[in-house]
């Protein structure tokens, strides 16, 4: 937690931040803030693009809609006296890397801070608070925020499955491939990381990351259930960080811990002293 101003991927909120989490240039915070009085409001710039959503309490912009939650995007340089109001409230904050912003469509971009009605774009901010405070891996983190940022430059969605995205999934299903960013798996099948993003959600029904770590858990379980391998040998043999993080994702997605699971499928196997 940080108390006060602090630039959030270089650009400056009040209040304490909470579960702050960085993944391919995007920085993501939760801030809470007791709000400002009237003495101290005034205008204020941001340098660099970012997504602001009002999670609680009162924040004051003159782009609020009665019945909306606030999701707002503001383009780099953005000048405005957005504040929260006294009795103070919450707000998250997704900063997006100017490579980002430059590779977009300039002429989609809005060019002024914008309110988003799109539900899906608000479901795709509350998802990235939910995994920003759940520790996720940064994979994740970094296909939701490029889904969301691909919001701001939506053009007519594909009809049909596209070409490029059989050899995407060849790609996240070959271990090699798990070093790889999201940027370095578009490049090679010649697209947009944001188009990567938003096509795997149109067409596949789930993020880059979510398949490749679903093939990780895969192949997890089946060292798990056959072979002699300590759990520490398992999570990194299977394309996780460590163990605690292989743990983490695992207790997530089958909802009991890799050891419970080894215990249950009968392949608890200890080697000799």
């Amino acid at each position: 937690m940080t108390q006060a101003a602090r630039p959030g991927g270089g650009n400056n909120f009040t209040g304490a931040e909470f579960t702050p989490a960085q993944a391919g240039g995007f920085a993501v915070s939760h801030w809470i803030s007791p709000g400002l009085p009237a003495s101290r409001r005034h205008g204020h710039g941001h340098a660099h693009a970012h997504f602001v959503l009002v999670t609680g309490g009162r924040y004051m912009t003159p782009l609020a809609e009665p019945g909306r939650p606030p999701l707002i995007y503001s383009p780099p340089q953005t000048w405005h006296a957005d504040h929260v109001g006294e009795g103070g409230g919450s707000f998250l904050t997704i900063t997006l890397p100017d490579r980002v912003v430059d590779s977009l469509p300039r002429r989609r971009l809005p060019g002024q801070a914008t309110l988003l009605s799109d539900p899906a774009a608000v479901g795709l901010a509350l998802a990235l608070r939910r995994c920003a405070a759940a520790g996720a891996d940064p994979d994740v983190l970094e296909a939701l925020c490029l889904e969301l940022s691909g919001v701001l430059a939506a053009g007519r969605p594909e009809r049909w499955r596209p070409a490029w995205l059989g050899r995407a999934v060849e790609l996240l299903n070959e271990p090699a491939c798990d070093s790889m960013e999201m940027s370095e798996v578009a490049a090679q099948v010649g697209v947009h990381p944001v188009h990567l993003a938003r096509g795997f959600r149109r067409f596949a029904g789930c993020t880059p990351s979510e398949m490749r770590t679903g093939r990780r858990l895969k192949a997890a379980a089946g060292l798990l259930a056959h072979d002699r391998l300590s759990l520490a040998e398992v999570a990194l043999e299977a394309g996780f960080a460590d163990q605690s993080h292989f743990t983490r994702v695992f207790r997530s997605r089958f909802g009991v811990a890799p050891g419970r699971y080894r215990e249950i499928v009968g392949g608890a196997v200890r080697r000799p002293a």
